[in-house]
């Protein structure tokens, strides 16, 4: 099942198992979700992360903190025009339906608009941000396989772990030395892109269980200020990444060749 918007965008994908006979679901008004940082590599101060119970027979982690909360993150549909496209053993259905808004609100349909744009702005610089971390997590952990097999030949080791420290000085500019250790509940550091993004999806939406959150209300020029900072930061640390593929790791494979596998393969 898909919702689309009135431009034909997939706004929600759900699967739905059906029955013979006549089905029904609900839309809880949700839209998709972000994509979430997904940890690779072992924190140099706690080498034995992944032994802890919370972590055996997984391969990732994710970034946590007690004020967060399932749905932080997470748009919700304004009122207005959508359609609903069901997929059938490859045949396709659809039906257009209104969202109406809650008579209880008071805010203008124009003002919940804007803040579900927003939301799905916010939304979309998470999952911008955790796919970057996510690429860098990869290559950290080959660094990480590569620095155990070459512990005996200093020369080889000396450059691991200098492409490792570039490569985490970019990394560093979206999440934080302590959220890398997967529970962070105390703020011992500033915030960087990625948890000042996930703070602040659950003030201009649904919360994040230490943040009431606004969704029945437009984003204030607080919050549109504040993003707009997250995001220059953002683009930023793209920029940085980007300087990542283009020269740093297609250098350091260059000479490394023949010495250790190719680092982002």
């Amino acid at each position: 099942m898909e919702i689309l918007d009135t431009d034909g965008k997939v706004l929600r994908t759900q699967m739905v198992t059906a029955r013979a006979g006549l089905n029904g679901i609900n839309w809880d008004l949700l839209l998709d979700a972000p994509k979430l940082v997904e940890l690779l590599t072992t924190p140099p101060d706690n080498p034995h992360i992944w032994e802890e119970e919370r972590f055996k027979d997984v391969q990732i982690r994710r970034i946590t903190h007690w004020g967060i909360t399932p749905q932080t993150g997470i748009p919700m549909a304004s009122p207005g025009k959508y359609m609903v496209r069901f997929t059938v053993d490859g045949t396709e259905y659809k039906a257009p339906f209104e969202v109406l808004k809650d008579p209880a609100v008071a805010t203008s349909v124009e003002d919940l608009t804007v803040s579900t744009r927003t939301q799905m702005r916010i939304r979309d610089d998470i999952s911008q941000t955790s796919t970057m971390v996510n690429q860098m997590e990869v290559w950290r952990r080959q660094i990480e396989d590569h620095i155990k097999a070459n512990e005996k030949k200093p020369a080889i080791m000396k450059s691991l772990k200098d492409l490792d420290n570039q490569i985490w000085a970019v990394e560093n500019k979206l999440v934080s030395r302590s959220e890398i250790h997967s529970d962070d509940k105390y703020f011992p550091e500033a915030y960087k892109v990625y948890m000042n993004l996930i703070w602040l999806s659950g003030g201009v939406g649904m919360g994040a269980s230490d943040e009431a959150g606004s969704i029945d209300y437009r984003p204030t020029d607080t919050q549109m200020q504040v993003l707009q900072l997250i995001e220059k930061d953002l683009s930023a640390a793209a920029a940085a990444f980007d300087n990542l593929l283009s020269t740093t790791l297609p250098a350091f494979n260059k000479a490394m060749k023949g010495k250790v596998p190719t680092i982002g393969k």
